[in-house]
């Protein structure tokens, strides 16, 4: 594997680790000589000599033109210079083309800082058949940015460039019929046909970290689902995966492109229903739903110049599913799923990339659709596409809003943000949805293909003491980071993180801030959805905010990838991943967790997980964090609890590439529970987390409806009551007075007609 990420012919095992650890540098070894960048030189200048477009590598040289690498493909320190490039095209006497070099100034692919100085060069055949040029830059061009790529543009006839990247190209593990281009566009100007074909150079700055067992990630890949001849991916398939339900070890469903994964017994024992994928139910897409009672359904989306229900029907293991067709203008890009209206049952969006945009409201229980039109850009849809779009909370004020990133004519990248104005935090009775459109700011011309947008949901101590969530955003290669104060304007809190280290930005299919190590400091996973790029993980300084690549956990083992998702699937306490690689569904199972050391102590202990033994109960899990997002841990040692005489495990949603916690509860043994002797454990209260508001969702397990629910201090002394009959209530963890309670245990009552359910519930910090 090292070998490949260098660029060598090689075999990987060539490299030992030890050699990888002493240098601070990535060789290849695949070369007559091998000479590396010490410390010493590590900021000087490197000239790049003779890069090579057909084979993909180069001579490094130092100052005093001594050669120090023969290959350019590895993670280098110092500023580099290009003095020379070599490229052979195929073509008739007299054909021509433009020869020119990009990079990246500033973190957006752009003319390097230099070649204003020099003139493109023209490429002119002289003979029929393959011929070899060889362009010198004086003085060399600086690469101020991270990567660079060569671009050759036929002018006239139809000359070739040559490359067999393909078969020696560092990252690059397709097969022969694949071109490993970094951009290929095709346009007509007048009466020639024009071709653009970079070649990258992977010769990106890494600062190596120290070596601590507490970042050691680790994933063991399990194949669950293989594509054969007959299933293998269509081009135009719209790949996707999303995990839509899981109960610890025992159960689990996940959702593909390519139908509903079930497992009915041990989390590894999955069987695939391909009545729900796409082409069976002639949809474009398919997204998991909630509804009031919590349970899910599958909605497919489909376009039409009508808004209605098409059909609504049952697979063979139970689950709802609907199809609705929906008008949307353009190209269907995406279908957000999010509780809009404050109602506690999930809407949906339905995106079209002119930015006119419908949101479907399940009313009634969920029974009935309700479409209303959302012009997600207004005028502006006529001058930019819109190419991705998400949901977070962008104000703190637990109304979701919507962001989206756009590309206009020019190749500018914008991003939109619609704010939600319906009020969720503060109205009783919740109306429909409301939005405020902001265009929060446009970055230069690029050459992204599709810039991607994913949310990290974040939640911050502002200088106050109030806690404020609030979102940072990924496009592509930009971050926005989380804003000093969720409450500033809205076209002034995001400043943009340019990420230029982070390479092969157009060809990232999905991103995703999963927290991998528990460490309540989420890392960066990006995916490929190519066969030549590897998945790339990448953990976050907490404290400067940089990221660094991590290597060797098993994730760049995957290719094709075009679609994760995050969360605990059996039930250890990791999160666990599920992805859809090669038209391959594989589980992700995270081992790194289980090489943390065990803390000290943890503050505001939760109960999560534990085994009843002898009238006892065995804690083998504990739960600590802030607010009502909480970091799980297992322990060495099991710790006896007699206080309590059962725990109630929460389930795990990972469509939000998130897990919700605000779900630990346990019963107290001396409380005076009432229960109906026929309804059993069906007198259960059901708390949840919402990833939009600071607060607890409560339910009963049946079909029982609340007439009222309070919330007791242990001492008797009632905190907060509600007393309007449904099938749910929220409690945003705030007394009846409005103030704040503090952190620490509570008794949780909840009172239906037929029975009395008591629940012992602990907030942490």
């Amino acid at each position: 594997m090292i070998a490949k990420l260098l660029g060598c012919s090689g075999r990987p095992n060539i490299i030992a680790s030890n050699i990888a650890a002493m240098f601070a540098v990535m060789l290849a070894v695949s070369c007559p000589s091998i000479g590396y960048a010490n410390e010493q030189a590590a900021d000087e200048i490197i000239i790049l000599r003779s890069y090579d477009v057909r084979l993909g590598f180069g001579e490094l040289h130092d100052q005093s033109d001594k050669p120090l690498q023969c290959a350019a493909r590895f993670p280098l320190h110092g500023q580099i210079q290009l003095d020379s490039v070599r490229v052979r095209v195929d073509g008739a006497v007299g054909d021509t083309a433009i020869l020119r070099v990009f990079g990246h100034e500033g973190g957006s692919p752009a003319p390097i800082i230099g070649i204003d100085k020099t003139e493109p060069r023209v490429i002119r055949k002289t003979k029929d058949g393959i011929e070899a040029f060889v362009f010198s830059f004086d003085p060399p061009i600086e690469l101020a940015g991270d990567q660079f790529f060569v671009s050759v543009e036929a002018m006239s006839g139809r000359l070739t460039v040559l490359s067999d990247n393909v078969d020696r190209a560092a990252l690059c593990a397709c097969g022969k019929d694949e071109e490993f281009t970094y951009q290929c566009v095709k346009g007509i100007r007048g009466s020639w046909e024009t071709y653009n074909k970079a070649f990258l150079v992977d010769a990106y700055a890494h600062k190596p970290l120290p070596h601590t067992d507490e970042h050691e990630f680790r994933f063991v890949l399990d194949t669950i689902f293989r594509s054969d001849d007959q299933q293998s991916q269509d081009l135009g398939e719209r790949m996707f995966i999303s995990t839509v339900r899981l109960d610890g070890d025992v159960y689990g469903e996940i959702l593909t492109s390519k139908g509903l994964m079930v497992s009915g017994g041990k989390a590894r024992e999955w069987s695939l229903d391909t009545m729900t994928s796409t082409a069976t139910l002639g949809v474009e897409i398919l997204v998991p739903r909630r509804g009031l009672n919590g349970e899910y359904e599958l909605v497919g989306v489909r376009q039409s110049n009508v808004n209605q229900v098409v059909s609504d029907t049952r697979t063979t293991y139970g689950v709802r599913i609907r199809v609705i067709e929906a008008i949307v203008e353009g190209d269907l890009v995406n279908t957000v799923v999010a509780d809009l209206d404050g109602d506690h049952s999930e809407d949906m969006l339905i995106v079209g990339s002119t930015g006119q945009s419908t949101i479907v409201r399940f009313t009634d229980g969920g029974q009935h659709a309700l479409f209303e039109s959302l012009p997600l850009m207004g005028e502006r849809s006529i001058e930019c596409t819109v190419q991705s779009v998400v949901v977070a909370d962008v104000e703190g004020d637990a109304d979701p809003d919507v962001i989206a990133v756009c590309t206009g004519k020019d190749g500018s990248v914008s991003i939109i943000q619609a704010i939600n104005q319906a009020g969720i935090s503060s109205e009783v009775t919740h109306g429909r949805p409301r939005f405020l459109i902001h265009d929060v700011s446009t970055l230069t011309p690029t050459v992204y293909q599709r810039p991607l947008i994913c949310v990290n949901n974040v939640v911050e101590r502002a200088s106050d003491g109030e806690t404020i969530g609030s979102a940072s955003l990924a496009v592509s290669m930009v971050r926005m980071p989380i804003a000093e104060d969720a409450r500033n304007a809205v076209d002034t809190q995001y400043s943009i993180d340019i990420l230029s280290r982070l390479p092969f930005e157009d060809r990232v299919s999905a991103c995703s801030w999963p927290d991998l190590d528990g460490n309540g400091v989420p890392e960066l996973v990006m995916t490929s959805g190519s066969m030549c790029r590897s998945t790339k993980l990448f953990r976050e300084d907490p404290t400067t905010r940089e990221l660094h690549r991590e290597f060797s956990s098993g994730i760049e083992e995957l290719q094709d990838v075009r679609d994760i998702c995050w969360g605990d699937l059996d039930g250890d306490g990791a999160v666990d991943g599920v992805t859809l690689s090669a038209g391959n569904i594989i589980v992700l199972w995270n081992q790194t967790r289980q090489r943390l050391p065990l803390r000290k102590s943890v503050p505001s202990q939760v109960w999560v997980r534990a085994v009843e033994s002898d009238d006892r109960l065995l804690i083998i899990q504990l739960s600590s964090g802030r607010g009502w997002d909480v970091h799980e841990r297992l322990l060495d040692a099991p710790v006896i609890r007699s206080d309590v005489d059962s725990v109630w495990v929460h389930t795990t949603d990972l469509r939000r590439e998130r897990i919700s916690y605000a779900s630990m509860v346990a019963q107290p043994a001396n409380a005076q529970v009432q229960k109906s002797m026929t309804r059993g454990s069906d007198c259960q209260p059901i708390v949840s987390a919402n990833p939009f508001k600071h607060g607890i969702t409560i339910a009963m397990t049946g079909s029982h409806t609340i007439n009222s629910v309070a919330v007791y201090t242990l001492d008797g002394q009632l905190v907060w009551i509600e007393s309007n009959p449904s099938h749910n209530t929220f409690w945003n963890g705030l007394t009846s007075t409005g103030s704040d309670v503090a952190a620490g245990a509570y008794i949780l009552k909840v009172e239906t007609e037929e029975c009395t359910g008591v629940l012992r519930i602990l907030k942490a910090e």
